[in-house]
């Protein structure tokens, strides 16, 4: 039986402003700081969509 989700929040929204910091890192490195904040967001959002879909896949405990 599965137990009733509560609004949690989500354990790896950490990965967003962290991947932004690290993204225009980087595109500011290689080109301008426009450029790395689009590389730090898509990092940011692909990483969160991904972590959070490997916790859903998880075998439920009962």
């Amino acid at each position: 039986m599965r137990k009733n989700k509560t609004n949690q929040p989500n354990r790896f929204l950490f990965l967003f402003p962290a991947s932004i910091g690290l993204g225009t890192g980087i595109g500011a490195a290689l080109h301008n700081i426009g450029v790395g904040m689009a590389i730090g967001s898509a990092m940011g959002v692909t990483l969160v969509l991904l972590f959070e879909t490997l916790e859903q896949r998880k075998p439920s405990e009962d």
